[in-house]
């Protein structure tokens, strides 16, 4: 279809993969095709001055809840959600998702085109999808609650795993805790998800997720569950395809931190310790599920994960990290001055991994700061093509590293000005990414190459790069 970009190349995703996933990508702000995930069921609509005894089928008798909509969706149906603020009263979900979509029909929930709906918790999780599958998250504004809780009482509750106050999610894909049912085949797009006290985006025991196009900032403040930004937290082996099935690209993660300590890092009180606050992270993959004749195994995920175009920065943990997971490409993200929270763990943290391909990054860390931080690492992790500025930590020996020049983004430095990743004219990173890795647009929806060869990091260079892009921060 017109303005639709298609790029998962044919050595990394088989025609088989594209026919049983159906993952499609697309431009920011393009809508879904809506013949290609089989969306010809009915569509309801919903707005706050609407009433849940209206049919919902028509936009001038719409829905006044997400969740009655929801409760009657069925595979190839849509959810159109209208402008307005969306609220939960206590601390039940905005949106609670346990009905699926099928693989040739999956079900959308979206924001009607040229709408921006809000969603607002004062508790709890905004969009929960509890076991649920082939479905499709688009266009919504998520606010969390941590402005409205204070430190100290977040402290106060640092032992309470289960408190809906501070365990309060944008997004959360996890199984159905009363079944043996897994959520698989999700995308999460195009969605602002900020200032929650527990993560922004999170996956939990789940298969083929798509996370693109969302900006996530100020989330994992005050939960005792080590959130972060964006969190890939073991998985479900829905099937044995080793290949690209979690994605996570194209967004930006920024300001994401902890302030109350891990409640599991140890067993002594006094000895705990803040963890993450990560923008981007890949957790303990080594400990995911497979079921056998109904019953649940954990074995290693055997699917691949792929990391790109993000912009990582500012966040209290790493930009990236990586914690017991394997068979993992980062590609072509731009990682500035994480770790802020710990200080001195790396911009990067790849620790009990193997298996990753960390090729055409940008990483600038604090100041004397580790740019990658390894730890227990297997022979096959291979960093290559990247440039790496600001750091002490310069021990690579791949031959196509650029260590120690600055990338020269457009704006990082003013107190006035938005920060501007993309490149200056005499960059070093223009030209020097590796082609075989390189994703066919930027963050910004820009083809790459836009000479003959790639650029390093989230933004292939453009003449125009100082104006016009509202995907810089």
């Amino acid at each position: 279809m017109k303005n639709q970009i298609i790029f998962f190349l044919f050595f990394l995703f088989p025609a088989a993969l594209l026919a049983q996933t159906k993952f499609i990508s697309q431009k920011m702000d393009v809508e879904i095709d809506k013949t290609f995930y089989g969306l010809k069921g009915k569509v309801y609509y919903v707005s706050v001055s609407g009433n849940d005894k209206n049919n919902g089928l028509k936009k001038n008798l719409p829905f006044k809840t997400l969740q009655h909509a929801s409760n009657l969706t069925k595979p190839g149906d849509i959810v159109y959600v209208m402008n307005g603020l969306y609220q939960n009263s206590k601390d039940e979900e905005i949106l609670g998702i346990k009905r699926s979509g099928t693989k040739t029909n999956w079900i959308m929930y979206a924001a009607l085109p040229g709408h921006k709906p809000k969603l607002k918790v004062r508790a709890g999780d905004a969009v929960a999808i509890h076991g649920a599958e082939y479905l499709i998250i688009d266009g919504f504004e998520i606010e969390g609650n941590h402005p409205d809780v204070s430190l100290k009482y977040a402290l106060a509750e640092k032992n309470s795993g289960a408190n809906k106050i501070t365990n309060s999610s944008g997004v959360s894909i996890h199984p159905d805790w009363n079944t043996t049912n897994y959520s698989h085949h999700v995308i999460v797009r195009n969605c602002h998800v900020y200032n929650f006290s527990g993560g922004g985006i999170n996956s939990h025991t789940a298969d083929y997720i798509v996370i693109e196009n969302n900006t996530v900032h100020h989330n994992g403040y005050y939960c005792p569950w080590a959130m972060s930004g964006i969190a890939i937290y073991k998985n479900w082996n829905f099937d044995n395809f080793s290949g690209y099935k979690m994605i996570v690209r194209n967004n930006i993660s920024y300001a994401n931190r902890n302030y109350i300590p891990y409640f599991k890092s140890s067993n002594i009180l006094e000895k705990r310790k803040i963890t993450d606050g990560n923008g981007i992270i890949i957790d303990l993959t080594r400990e995911s599920v497979k079921l056998v004749n109904g019953k649940k195994s954990i074995i290693s995920y055997s699917g691949r994960t792929l990391i790109e175009n993000n912009l990582v920065y500012s966040n209290g943990g790493r930009g990236i990290r990586i914690f017991k997971s394997d068979h993992i490409d980062v590609i072509n993200n731009t990682s500035y001055q994480n770790s802020q929270t710990e200080g001195r763990t790396g911009d990067v943290g790849l620790a009990e991994t193997n298996d990753v391909r960390l090729f055409n990054n940008i990483i600038y860390p604090q100041k004397n700061d580790y740019s990658i931080f390894i730890d227990n690492a297997g022979s096959t992790v291979n960093i290559d093509y990247n440039l790496i500025y600001n750091t002490w930590n310069n021990r690579f020996p791949q031959a196509h590293n650029i260590i120690g020049l600055n990338p020269l983004f457009v704006t990082v430095s003013s107190k006035t000005e938005p920060y501007n990743f993309k490149l200056k004219p005499d960059s070093p990173a223009i030209d020097r990414g590796y082609k075989q890795f390189a994703p066919k647009i930027d963050l910004d929806g820009t083809a790459r190459p836009v000479n003959k060869k790639f650029d390093i990091g989230a933004f292939e260079y453009r003449s125009d790069n100082s104006i016009g892009s509202n995907r810089t921060q």
